[in-house]
C-alpha cells in the first residue's frame, strides 16, 4: 500500500488480497485521509502511520496495513498496543525527538510500533489536546512546536508520560 499526499493508491498483490480483509484497507485509507485533511495536508509521517494504526486496531482489532518504502523494514505482522507496551518496556523505542524528525522512507519496523504507541497515548490520554495539536499542524507548525504548545510541556516530558501510560496497559 502507498499513500500519496493527496490521493491514496493501493498496490495489491494477489497474496495481499487473499490474506487481508477488504475492510482493512478502508480503515487505513479513511484514517490516513482524515488526519491528512485535519492537518491541512501537513501531518508528520509518524502521525500518519500512528493514527492509521490506532484506527485500524480500534476498528478491526487484528489487522494493520503500513506504508513503507522498503518492504524488508516494515512490520512482519499486525502491530498492536500490546506490542508497543512490550517494546517500550524493553527499551526498543527511539527518543521522541529522533522519531519526530524521521522521514517515512527511513522507517523501520520499530518505528511503526512506536508511532502507534505515541498516537494512542496522545489521543487517548488527552483527546482535547490532541485536537489542538492537529489544529496547530494544520496552521503549519512543526511537529515538535505543535506538540509542545498543544500539550503544554516538552516532548521529553510527554515521552516519559507515554512510557508510564504504556506500562499500565
Amino acid at each position: 500500500m502507498y499513500d500519496h499526499p493527496e490521493v491514496a493508491h493501493l498496490y495489491l498483490t494477489p497474496k495481499i488480497v487473499r490474506e487481508v480483509p477488504a475492510e482493512y484497507f478502508a480503515v487505513k485509507l479513511a484514517a490516513t485521509r482524515q488526519i491528512w485533511v485535519a492537518t491541512s495536508s501537513r501531518p508528520p509521517a509518524w502521525l500518519i502511520e500512528g493514527f492509521a494504526g490506532w484506527a485500524q486496531e480500534s476498528v478491526l482489532a487484528s489487522a494493520r496495513v503500513f506504508t513503507i518504502y522498503a518492504l524488508d523494514r516494515g512490520p512482519k505482522k499486525p502491530v498492536t498496543r500490546a506490542d508497543a507496551a512490550r517494546a517500550a518496556a524493553a527499551g526498543q523505542f527511539r527518543p521522541w525527538d529522533k522519531l519526530l524528525a524521521r522521514e517515512l522512507r527511513d522507517f523501520e519496523a520499530s518505528d511503526y510500533t512506536q508511532s502507534l504507541a505515541m498516537t494512542a497515548f496522545l489521543l487517548e490520554d488527552q483527546p482535547a489536546k490532541f485536537l489542538a495539536f492537529v489544529e496547530r499542524l494544520a496552521r503549519g507548525e512543526s511537529s515538535v512546536e505543535a506538540l509542545e504548545a498543544a500539550y503544554g510541556q516538552p516532548a521529553s516530558d510527554l515521552e516519559a508520560a507515554c512510557a508510564k501510560w504504556l506500562a499500565q496497559r
